[in-house]
């Protein structure tokens, strides 16, 4: 079963996660922790199946993409990777401000772009990046793994 392509806000969390170096081979698996640092998520990828695993709640419970499989695919290099882009969401903390604004993504993203509009990023280059991304995600036809477990709480 092939997974469904993430919302566009996960893209801008993967950069963070990778830009502020929350990607970390840890006791032979991937885990990539969140924004606070206080919980973190499994990611496994077989290349023989294409298939990816990931225990955070948008792949459980959603069943699309979410944003540790993203960061993964982009420090494996199967998703090019721009730090100059990243590094404009390195410092955001995702899980507060999407509490903030309740999970309204299209607001979040407004927030976070224009934060990085005044560190000087360019809105329509991020923009066009994080499209590109999510083609190179719909090319990739990843599939679900076998093996599921619960999200951490």
């Amino acid at each position: 079963m092939t997974w469904k392509l993430p919302k566009p806000i996960k893209i801008y969390e993967a950069l963070g996660a990778v830009a502020a170096g929350r990607v970390k081979e840890e006791e032979n698996e991937i885990r990539v922790y969140n924004s606070s640092g206080e919980k973190y998520y499994i990611v496994s990828f077989d290349q023989e199946t294409n298939s990816i695993y990931a225990n955070d709640n948008a792949s459980y419970w959603q069943g699309y993409l979410g944003y540790p499989s993203i960061a993964f695919l982009f420090t494996a290099g199967l998703l090019k990777y721009r730090d100059d882009i990243a590094n404009y969401f390195k410092e955001v903390n995702w899980k507060k401000i999407n509490e903030k604004y309740k999970r309204k993504y299209d607001m979040v993203i407004e927030v976070v772009l224009y934060d990085a509009e005044k560190m000087g990023g360019k809105r329509d280059e991020i923009v066009e990046y994080i499209d590109s991304i999510m083609t190179q995600l719909e090319k990739l036809n990843l599939q679900k793994h076998a093996k599921r477990y619960l999200p951490p709480k």
